[in-house]
C-alpha cells in the first residue's frame, strides 16, 4: 500500500492535484460565471482525466487520499530543506 502511494506521489500527485482544484465548486462554475449546464459538461471533462490517471496508476484514487499525500509531500520538503 505504502508502495502504491510513493507512485503516486512520484508520477502522478500533481496532475491528481491540479484536478481536485479544478474540481472544486469556485473554480469549477468559474465563481458562477458560467451556467449549471457549462460547469457539468466541464466537471464530466475533469472526471474523464482523472479516471484516465486512475487507470495510469492502476487503482481507484480518491480526492482524500490526494490531499493527504500532498500535505505528506508538503511537510516532507519542509523537513528536508
Amino acid at each position: 500500500m505504502i508502495q502504491e502511494k510513493l507512485s503516486i506521489k512520484k508520477r502522478y500527485l500533481d496532475q491528481f492535484f491540479d484536478l481536485v482544484n479544478q474540481l472544486s465548486p469556485e473554480n469549477l462554475s468559474c465563481d458562477g460565471e458560467i451556467s449549471n449546464a457549462e460547469a457539468q459538461r466541464k466537471s464530466g471533462k475533469l472526471m474523464k482525466a482523472w479516471k484516465r490517471l486512475e487507470r495510469q496508476v492502476g487503482r481507484t484514487v480518491s480526492e482524500e487520499e490526494v490531499w493527504g499525500l500532498f500535505f505528506t509531500r508538503q511537510i516532507f520538503t519542509e523537513e528536508h530543506r
